[in-house]
């Protein structure tokens, strides 16, 4: 064997070498694995858990200060996902009400009910996409747990088919939660604890 192919051979084995990592590795290329193997599970981007219909009176209707949930509510009508109709005396558990916001057709379509949820008071949450994995920024060292091995990953995160009504003012306004999540897409960090397994790095559950 010449020399030219021995520095070709060398070459060749060295890159193989660099393309192999093992699984166990704490590398951005296992992690990124561990946390989409998480968000593929249907991690939502979602309005705060609540009930519907919502009865409101005069004065929730008033309301400036937090929790103003007359605001919130007419920001969800105007997006269409809620409908609002008068309620007469009598017709409400909730004393004084005037206003009754329920589900639209177009709300159910966002609509994920919880264990709760029965067909008069729908329980669950209004969710407007689908987190994805950005990109993994960091970990912490990997430490010993027992028989265990595991660190906690950062990641900034993207949201797919996110729906135009998150982008509202109304709705910002009225839910900041939703305005730093939409604000915070290939920026802001989320973070998940991992565990090493036989198979490699997995999220916690």
């Amino acid at each position: 064997m010449n020399r030219t192919h021995i520095v070709l051979v060398a070459v060749t084995m060295a890159t193989a070498v660099a393309g192999c990592s093992d699984k166990s590795d704490p590398s951005e290329k296992n992690f990124s694995a561990a946390i989409n193997t998480l968000l593929a599970k249907g991690q939502l981007a979602c309005l705060p858990e609540g009930n519907y219909p919502v009865d409101l009176t005069q004065a929730d209707i008033a309301r400036t200060g937090f929790p103003a949930i007359g605001k919130a509510m007419e920001a969800l009508k105007n997006a269409g996902l809620l409908t609002a109709s008068p309620i007469a005396a009598g017709q409400s558990d909730t004393a004084g009400a005037i206003e009754r916001y329920q589900l639209s057709a177009e709300g159910l379509k966002y609509f994920h009910p919880i264990a709760d949820d029965t067909p008069k008071l729908r329980s669950g949450e209004l969710c407007y996409g689908h987190f994805s994995l950005g990109k993994v920024t960091r970990w912490d060292a990997p430490m010993k747990l027992g028989d265990y091995q595991g660190t906690t990953v950062y990641y900034t995160y993207r949201i797919d088919d996110m729906a135009a009504w998150a982008t509202s003012v109304d709705i910002q306004a009225a839910f900041p939660v939703v305005r730093r999540t939409v604000n915070g897409v290939g920026t802001s960090e989320s973070h998940w604890a991992v565990t090493l397994t036989s198979d490699g790095w997995k999220p916690n559950s």
